[in-house]
């Protein structure tokens, strides 16, 4: 029963007190594998910047599933600031904690959180599946004749 879980207070919203729901270690949806650790993107907020979210693992498992219905206990990522030389987005764990439908994340995909080479940085840092900026490296030169 949803009221007997840890989360309960996330997931009453969605489902109701007196419905019989799974915890689950990891589960597929539509091929994509989800697990606690995994990082996810949420949303984007008013500025245009991506919103990610880690599926919590503190306290067990935080996969919930009910019939065809997929729940992940969230902790959302603080964003700190864009790295341009790692093309990645800085982040710390914050603690804010939501319940998420598996429908509402903004990408299928999961994103890793990794922490880069340098010594006493405190950031994970997050890069997106695709380039945001303008990157002239990438750009051949182009002459044009008139």
């Amino acid at each position: 029963m949803v009221s007997e879980l840890q989360d309960s207070s996330l997931l009453l919203p969605f489902t109701g007190p007196h419905v019989d729901i799974f915890v689950a270690n990891s589960v597929s949806v539509s091929g994509q594998e989800y697990y606690p650790g995994l990082t996810v993107l949420l949303d984007f907020n008013y500025e245009g910047e991506p919103a990610f979210a880690v599926i919590s693992c503190i306290c067990g498992d935080r996969i919930y599933v009910d019939k065809d219905d997929v729940y992940f206990v969230v902790t959302e990522w603080l964003t700190c600031e864009f790295s341009f030389p790692l093309q990645a987005y800085s982040c710390v764990l914050g603690t804010q904690q939501s319940c998420r439908h598996v429908s509402h994340i903004a990408d299928y995909k999961p994103y890793a959180a990794v922490t880069c080479f340098c010594s006493g940085c405190a950031y994970k840092h997050i890069v997106l599946h695709h380039h945001l900026c303008y990157d002239p490296v990438y750009m051949l030169p182009v002459s044009i004749m008139i």
